[in-house]
């Protein structure tokens, strides 16, 4: 293992056990703010597709902002995992009360008849994550899935999370995609450097 994985091992171990002592309560005014500082932004109010995530369990719920876009017209993508590539792909969806099955790893996604979508078209992406820094680099769950689905993508990634998720450093690999922004209850953090 090369240091920097190893650092993210040992990184995503912290990461969890913080998010493990946060209450329900917490969890929720957390997601509350997320969704009202997004939704409030100037870019995501002007952008016209989007791509977000079904949250897991312990991830910011940014359902809200899924039915926002819907509801403003937006094009709404979601990822979906493409078992004949092994990688995820995007996914348009237009009603989440019928669009939405459980995927292969019991994460909820598009069902197989929404149509697969280009994330060439993107404005706006919304990236769940283990853990952010300041400088855009973003700690996933050691797969590298987002890194592929996102690495042609255009648009700005916005990374989203619990403040606790903010850390000084995330060790950085060729292969990461940087965020533009990180966007917490307490924090919006803009990225100079990442990529436009």
């Amino acid at each position: 293992m090369s240091t920097a994985a190893e650092t993210k091992t040992v990184l995503r171990r912290q990461l969890r056990a913080a998010m493990s002592v946060l209450t329900s309560a917490e969890r929720e005014a957390a997601s509350d703010q997320v969704v009202q500082r997004v939704g409030a932004d100037t870019r995501w109010r002007a952008a016209r597709t989007v791509m977000l995530f079904i949250p897991l369990a312990d991830e910011l719920n940014i359902l809200p902002l899924v039915d926002q876009a819907l509801r403003h017209h937006k094009t709404v993508l979601l990822p979906r995992f493409d078992p004949v590539a092994g990688n995820y792909e995007a996914a348009q969806v237009s009603n989440l009360a019928n669009d939405l099955v459980r995927g292969p790893f019991g994460v909820t996604e598009p069902r197989a008849d929404c149509p697969a979508g280009s994330v060439k078209q993107l404005d706006v992406t919304l990236v769940p994550g283990l853990g952010f820094d300041r400088v855009g680099r973003r700690l996933g769950r050691g797969k590298g899935h987002y890194d592929r689905l996102l690495a042609d993508a255009a648009g700005s990634f916005w990374g989203v999370g619990h403040d606790c998720q903010l850390v000084p450093e995330v060790p950085g690999e060729p292969h990461d995609v940087v965020l533009n922004c990180i966007v917490t209850p307490v924090h919006w953090v803009e990225v100079v450097s990442a990529r436009r």
